[in-house]
């Protein structure tokens, strides 16, 4: 995962160092999954293979570390498979 800063006078790019992925399913099962950097883990890989249409991911708890150093937590980003 990659957040990128939009709408700068030049591009900046934050590193993800963490995040918590959150997958509700049709059916209202939830699962969370959280992951130490801003990789997917092997778990998060395989869950992700089996998901459904109508399936929401969301990504939160995404915490950044800027060029300066500075740390910051990101807005949650939802998406719905379709």
């Amino acid at each position: 995962i990659i957040a990128e800063l939009e709408n700068f006078d030049f591009e900046l790019f934050l590193k993800i160092t963490n995040f918590q992925m959150t997958i509700s399913k049709p059916d209202n099962q939830i699962l969370s999954l959280e992951s130490g950097n801003n990789l997917f883990t092997d778990e998060m890989k395989k869950v992700i293979e089996t998901l459904d249409i109508g399936t929401k991911i969301i990504f939160e708890e995404i915490d950044a570390v800027g060029p300066g150093g500075q740390k910051m937590r990101l807005e949650p980003l939802e998406l719905t498979l379709k």
